[in-house]
């Protein structure tokens, strides 16, 4: 066998090799760009079913059901839980700090994304 072809055989395992590892990273690279990219239109069909955040009537709370009588007096109420809407005002401030600090403690000093908590 001749020089040239010793260094040929060697000089073709060399790409053969190479290219074994730039094809399995590049087959990683697709493989991780397919899963974001299917994890993206999930997302993105999820979000498209979320209620109007903005609007208070999207929220709907179960109140319970009143029975008048004839001069419109209330004489019975149903409901499996006791509830009933309020506004905002009629809330005390120490609730609203409470609830607050227990969620959130940094919520006054960040602008809606807390990345330490996030962390």
């Amino acid at each position: 066998m001749g020089i040239r072809t010793r260094r040929a055989r060697k000089h073709a395992n060399t790409h053969a090799v190479g290219f074994g590892i730039a094809g399995f990273f590049g087959f990683m690279a697709l493989l991780a760009l397919a899963l974001a990219l299917s994890l993206g239109a999930a997302v993105s069909s999820w979000l498209e079913d979320l209620p109007d955040y903005n609007s208070a009537d999207a929220y709907l709370v179960a109140e319970p059901t009143r029975v008048y009588d004839s001069k419109g007096n209330d004489i019975a109420d149903f409901y499996l839980q006791q509830r009933r809407s309020v506004t905002l005002d009629q809330i005390s401030p120490y609730v609203i700090q409470g609830t607050i600090d227990t969620e959130d403690k940094r919520f006054y000093s960040h602008s809606g994304i807390d990345r330490w908590g996030i962390v």
